[in-house]
């Protein structure tokens, strides 16, 4: 369930299927673009390495290939929506293509000499000409030609380069080498430019085998996903460790308020301006002693961001203010919840590579998916707090919310649609459970001895309900009543005649569950397991008396 005003506790709404499924694959990753007709694109990436489009009802095929060891994630910049995995070469989509970025740096070396049709000597450094490094010619103008590097010597400050394939002329006037981004395993847009972290296959444990890992690069160029080096060829990049006073390594960004905040393993770094080039104003702020466990268990709500450390949920707001660890912050109520999923993702590398997080706009809620529990926090005017989704949500291997509002999953192969409209997931029950903290009835200290317990709920359909009573603190012993919640039209205006309650002569059925006891403590528990909805569950109505 999820809080609605007043703090009433709602069904879930349920899924339907959407379209044909992959067969003999799984989506493990799900994006969106949105190209110059306005039409939102959906793209599934399958565990064998294939991105898809979905055209209709069925899924066209638009790229292979991709090591499937890497975890794909993406962002929309520069009007192309761009895509990484750490062992890749990083990619953009257009709406119809897959291409791989990669820029062209002008050899800036003096002395540019043609030696013959598959070498030439310049004085630049060797580095820049590595064996299978691609180049650009340039014979004359507008005549351009391309080759690969066989070879490379250097002599003094002479650097001798042989490419496999005869093209040179000695009309040669300028060399261009092919450059790429590194292989990025996230990537976060800001302040006009394109930023990269990470590389290699996400680990849960252990740091990555870079030594960039705590670079935060970003481009050269304004709006330009290609431009990743400065004129010199040089990669651009904040060095954040330089501010760490241990090891760490770099998994997140995020703006907030102006600030740039960049996600450690084990600290956080805040830092103000907008421009982090050498002459901009991009300036480090502090240092927080606290991490985030994974890239993607981080949302942005509307005012902060929320994030999965190793010590339950927390807010940047609230980590601003106290720079350190603050139990009562969001998650408080659920850290013991957090506790247990963070252990199950941290296990092994197949289990952190399966984090999720997504949202539901309409209905205001923010889901962490650390391992096979859905964490969902319901943010509201008039309520807020946790609860779990469970059923479809156990089992999804991707999420994606596209800017129209919906929320599409993907299990196995099939892609699924949260429908406001229904109550079961793809015909499935959908299991409700709403329960209450530890009541003291009288509190001047002495006993309670109940007769009846009321549910008070509203309902689209009748339902049964399972209500389980525990008392004086014992969680392994409850007594279990069922009632069914009638729907509203069976007892007001909308009732039939010789069909309703009211027309046997009798009010509103009270949904009572017959329960003797004496307690100084109890709980309730009230489950619904149905296809049936909407249902609501307001509370719990006790009738009894004190004992004297």
């Amino acid at each position: 369930m999820y809080a609605q005003q007043g703090g009433a506790g709602f069904k879930r709404n349920g899924v339907r299927k959407i379209g044909n499924a992959l067969e003999g694959t799984e989506i493990v990753s799900l994006m969106h673009y949105v190209p110059p007709s306005g039409d939102i694109q959906i793209l599934a990436v399958s565990d064998s390495g294939c991105i898809y489009l979905k055209d209709d009802d069925n899924w066209v095929e638009k790229f292979s290939g991709l090591n499937s060891a890497g975890k794909v994630r993406w962002v929309h910049y520069a009007g192309k929506l761009i895509i990484c995995n750490g062992l890749d070469p990083v990619m953009s989509w257009d709406g119809d293509t897959v291409s791989i970025i990669h820029e062209y740096v002008q050899e800036n070396g003096d002395n540019l000499t043609f030696v013959n049709s598959t070498t030439f000597t310049v004085e630049s450094g060797a580095v820049f000409y590595t064996v299978g490094k691609e180049l650009k010619v340039t014979l004359e103008e507008g005549v351009t030609v391309n080759g690969t590097v066989s070879s490379v010597s250097q002599l003094g400050s002479v650097t001798t380069v042989t490419v496999e394939e005869p093209v040179l002329t000695a009309n040669l006037s300028l060399v261009e080498f092919k450059e790429y981004p590194p292989k990025f395993n996230n990537l976060y847009a800001a302040h006009d430019r394109l930023w990269g972290m990470g590389t290699g296959s996400l680990k849960a444990e252990t740091f990555s085998n870079s030594a960039d890992r705590t670079f935060a690069f970003y481009t050269d160029g304004l709006g330009d996903e290609n431009k990743w080096r400065d004129e010199t060829g040089s990669l651009q990049y904040i060095n954040i460790a330089d501010k760490m006073p241990v090891s760490d390594e770099l998994l997140a960004m995020a703006v907030k308020d102006g600030l740039t905040v960049f996600f450690g393993r084990h600290y956080t770094q805040v830092w103000s301006g907008y421009d982090p080039t050498e002459s901009g104003d991009m300036t480090w702020n502090k240092t927080i002693p606290l991490g985030i466990v994974h890239g993607d268990l981080i949302a942005e709500m509307p005012n902060d961001i929320a994030f999965f450390s190793r010590y339950g949920v927390r807010t940047l707001t609230r980590v601003l203010q106290t720079e350190q660890l603050d139990i009562a912050d969001l998650g408080s109520e659920v850290d013991a919840y957090v506790t247990k999923a963070v252990s199950e993702l941290m296990a092994d590398d197949a289990s952190y590579k399966k984090a999720l997080s997504f949202m539901h706009m309409n209905q205001g809620w923010f889901a962490f998916k650390p391992s096979q529990e859905t964490l969902v926090f319901q943010l509201s005017g008039s309520a807020t707090g946790w609860t779990i989704f469970d059923g479809i949500f156990k089992d999804i291997s991707a999420a994606l919310n596209t800017p129209d509002g919906k929320l599409y999953m993907a299990m196995n192969g099939q892609l699924y649609l949260y429908d406001e409209n229904i109550y079961d997931d793809d015909g499935a029950d959908i299991t409700t459970k709403w329960w209450t903290p530890w009541i003291k009835p009288n509190s001047n200290g002495k006993n309670w001895a109940n007769k009846y317990a009321e549910v008070i709920t509203e309902q689209g359909e009748p339902v049964q309900l399972s209500v389980k009573r525990y008392k004086n603190y014992n969680n392994s012993s409850f007594v279990n009543t069922t009632v069914t919640a009638h729907k509203a039209e069976d007892y007001w205006d909308q009732a039939t005649w010789d069909g309703a309650f009211w027309d046997y002569g009798s009010s509103k059925p009270e949904q009572l569950a017959r329960d003797h006891y004496i307690a100084d403590v109890v709980a309730y528990a009230v489950e619904s397991s149905s296809s049936l909805g909407p249902l609501t569950i307001y509370g719990l109505k006790l009738f009894g008396i004190y004992e004297r």
